[in-house]
């Protein structure tokens, strides 16, 4: 487990540090889809503007791997999950122009890991 930051990225999923346990109880959660990020932003396990940017940025790269199709309905969901928190908002938007220039649906995951940096 690695609390050292708020959140990382682990063989394919994203792990929070629950920011409800704090601080008397650490837990960690791992998402491995984007519904599962949604839901942790949502419940507030994700706190500090910046991380709930990276997140979502996170519930992209889940979306993508699954169906590059499905990305908008992906970003939507992440969208409403904090509907006005300006860093959610920035990253997705970011990652959706990263996902446009991308021609190789099969290569999207990567593509958006490595621009999430």
């Amino acid at each position: 487990m690695n609390i050292d930051a708020p959140l990382w990225w682990d063989d394919g999923a994203l792990c929070l540090l629950d920011q409800t346990g704090l601080p008397h109880e650490v837990r960690t959660i791992r998402c491995t889809s984007w519904e599962e990020v949604a839901e942790a932003i949502r419940r507030l396990r994700v706190r500090g503007a910046p991380a709930i940017g990276v997140a979502a940025a996170y519930g992209l790269v889940l979306a993508a791997a699954v169906d590059a199709r499905a990305l908008r309905q992906a970003a939507a969901g992440l969208r409403a999950a904090r509907p006005t928190a300006v860093n959610l908002a920035w990253a997705i938007d970011r990652m959706l122009r990263v996902a446009e220039d991308a021609a190789d649906p099969a290569a999207l995951p990567r593509r958006l890991l490595d621009a999430r940096r």
